[in-house]
């Protein structure tokens, strides 16, 4: 499955330009929930450049005008960005292993704030989508303790958040939260040797 046609950044949230645009956060947000959910791949879409809208050429059709006009402005937008962050954090661990599992979940959020999460055979990741809290059922991945880091999807900067035992139950506070403050908490059994995404 491959979620072709999400939120695009810098449309007008139902087409209507006084309910604002998506942003950045709206389509990583998107992507995050796909993938996570096991999606086999996202696709990322900005309304400038589907459009190909160029001062010369003018607007090529759509009734919405965007916030970034043309769309080789609209390459550089922070969403497309995002989305290479994603990239490396999932080439950073075993695909073929991994799939979604919210059995590592003890507690969830409703709507705009569920947390998202996957898990291969020695690692799991584990997506807050406001900053959330995240309370872990321990023991679903191998290993008698667990590296925990907090990536930040935004910059792709990996926070080292400790080392823990791999049972029972632990809550995990990223360190801001609210809309545009995403997280991904990343486990690993501590006994394997992974490389921190950069």
């Amino acid at each position: 499955m491959i979620d072709g046609e999400p939120r695009y950044e810098n449309i007008a949230v139902n087409h209507q330009v006084s309910a604002g645009y998506f942003d950045d956060y709206d389509t990583r947000q998107a992507a995050y929930w796909s993938v996570f959910a096991g999606a086999a791949g996202h696709t990322y879409g900005n309304h400038a450049i589907w459009q190909w809208d160029h001062p010369v050429l003018g607007l090529t059709g759509n009734h919405v005008v965007p916030k970034v006009r043309y769309w080789f402005n609209a390459i550089n937008m922070d969403g497309s960005k995002d989305m290479q962050h994603l990239r490396t954090l999932m080439d950073a661990r075993p695909a073929l292993s991994r799939m979604p599992d919210q059995g590592l979940i003890v507690t969830n959020y409703p709507l705009m704030d569920n947390i998202q999460a996957m898990k291969s055979t020695s690692s799991a990741l584990i997506y807050s989508a406001t900053g959330k809290p995240i309370d872990v059922r321990m023991g679903r991945i191998s290993g008698q303790e667990v590296l925990a880091h907090w990536f930040n999807p935004r910059t792709g900067d990996v926070i080292y958040a400790g080392k823990f035992a791999n049972s029972g139950t632990r809550i995990f506070t990223p360190s801001s939260a609210g809309r545009g403050n995403d997280w991904v908490l990343l486990l690993d059994d501590a006994s394997k040797t992974f490389v921190i995404p950069k």
